[in-house]
């Protein structure tokens, strides 16, 4: 039997300081701006007071993104202590699939940009799209080589969804599809995401494999 072991303290420093310092921000934000505690800690159905299943398919796709970004995450670590090529891919795909997450999760360029940096809902977009178009130049051959598919279709998923939003803007008989508008625009997304998360898993995988033959 494995004896029971206290990790290392550089493990223990990136366990909880990060956990501890967004405990810290609950404390200072009902300190400072007199925001209560549970309007951070709580889940959002809880707090606004609605059905549980609010949300269900937009919150799965948060778990996906999140998966991608772990998924990387994990594959550039492994990597980079087995000295193999292919880590500076990874890390740069966990930190992009981080960024998608936390825009999409917290509305950045729908609501926190616009209203608190005085920055356009379409300024943001068009910084998403070229970080986009950075990561395809520079990784070209680790995408060529992990093998593209799933990544076409998960940029094709969202190129339509976009379509769909920037259509109910200049074409005013979208709107007269009522609720399958939202359907037609957040379910390429979703399919979007889930296609993301294949692409960077099956990408983990064939690194891996390389790396255990090499």
């Amino acid at each position: 039997m494995q004896r029971f072991q206290i990790p290392g303290p550089l493990v223990l420093l990136l366990t909880l300081v990060p956990a501890g310092l967004v405990l810290a921000g609950v404390a200072l934000a009902k300190i400072l701006l007199d925001v209560e505690p549970h309007f951070l800690l709580r889940d959002l159905a809880t707090t606004a007071g609605a059905h549980p299943l609010t949300g269900a398919v937009s919150m799965l796709g948060m778990v996906l993104w999140s998966a991608a970004a772990s998924v990387s995450l994990l594959t550039a670590l492994l990597l980079m202590r087995w000295r193999r090529e292919g880590a500076a891919f990874f890390l740069a795909s966990a930190a992009l699939s981080g960024w998608l997450l936390f825009d999409d999760l917290y509305l950045f360029h729908d609501v926190l940009a616009p209203a608190y940096l005085k920055i356009s809902t379409e300024i943001v977009l068009v910084g998403i799209g070229l970080l986009v178009l950075a990561w395809l130049a520079v990784f070209r051959r680790d995408i060529r080589n992990a093998g593209p598919f799933f990544l076409v279709l998960a940029l094709g998923f969202f190129g339509l969804s976009i379509a769909v939003d920037l259509a109910t803007d200049f074409i005013p008989q979208m709107s007269a599809m009522g609720p399958w508008r939202i359907f037609y625009e957040d379910g390429p997304k979703w399919m979007g995401i889930a296609c993301w998360l294949a692409f960077h898993v099956t990408a983990a995988v064939a690194a891996l494999d390389q790396a255990r033959i090499d």
